[in-house]
């Protein structure tokens, strides 16, 4: 284990570890025994590491903490589904963490809504970093189980989606790094490219008009909000789970019920 000679906490803007030296929070230099980790220039204490994360470098999480998915009990199976995706942000005054709301909703009855934390000069800019990790979920609960048509407002994503089915799996949003994870996993954007050019033939994508009387998209837009009020503390998560579900059901018309073995796992 890394020896430290400091009290080590976990940076609330970027996950790595920091140390307080001379009056002000820094991230340690690496070691041979310590990962290097990109980090802040600006580190916000959090909470104490635990030993492994001071192994690490860096925090260790459930994966994907703050995320809901269901599906509704609808009227039948159905073999295809449109699906809208979107992403929330704003600035979430007074405090470190600056959630990205994620949200999607399908005709099948599938829908998500949670949130992303990682810092911007990782994965792009607000908005389009959150619409990005909705695209996420959604190719992975629907692709290649339906026959999905991904709608969105934002031209950049319709054209990543169409880059993606011709082949341009190293296609990204800008500010994405696509590089490997520090546990060196593969970028979850880059393998959501390769899912969609694998089922290309089962994927297409429609731009819509964000301000349209599209059913989907609008109940896409309030679950990606219950996502960002969920991560920013301002809602309980039993209280995101009601509201996700309520609006749903009601953007698509049927009961608030969920299907039979519907939970994925969440967190937090």
């Amino acid at each position: 284990m890394t020896e430290i000679d400091k009290e080590v906490w976990i940076c609330a803007v970027c996950d790595g570890i920091c140390v307080e030296d001379a009056g002000r929070w820094v991230h340690p230099g690496p070691s041979s025994t310590l990962q290097s980790r990109r980090t802040c220039s600006d580190p916000h204490p959090s909470r104490i590491a635990k030993p492994r994360e001071i192994k690490d470098g860096q925090a260790r999480y459930p994966k994907e903490k703050y995320k809901i998915e269901q599906r509704l009990e609808c009227l039948g199976p159905v073999e295809a589904a449109d699906v809208a995706i979107v992403g929330y942000w704003r600035p979430n005054t007074g405090s470190p963490r600056q959630p990205k709301g994620c949200g999607y909703l399908a005709s099948s009855g599938h829908y998500g809504c949670g949130a992303t934390t990682t810092p911007s000069r990782f994965d792009g800019p607000g908005t389009l970093a959150a619409e990005a990790r909705a695209l996420i979920w959604a190719v992975r609960r629907m692709v290649p189980a339906y026959r999905t048509t991904l709608l969105t407002d934002r031209p950049e994503i319709a054209e990543l989606i169409e880059s993606w089915r011709g082949g341009n799996t190293a296609a990204v949003t800008p500010g994405y790094d696509s590089s490997d994870r520090p546990s060196g996993k593969e970028a979850q954007l880059t393998r959501t490219a390769r899912q969609v050019y694998r089922y290309a033939d089962t994927v297409s994508v429609q731009l819509v008009n964000g301000s349209a009387d599209n059913v989907l998209t609008i109940g896409a837009h309030e679950l990606s909000f219950i996502g960002w009020q969920w991560c920013a503390e301002v809602i309980t998560k039993e209280t995101a789970r009601e509201r996700a579900l309520r609006k749903a059901s009601s953007a698509l018309g049927v009961e608030p019920r969920l299907a039979p073995g519907a939970s994925q796992p969440d967190y937090r």
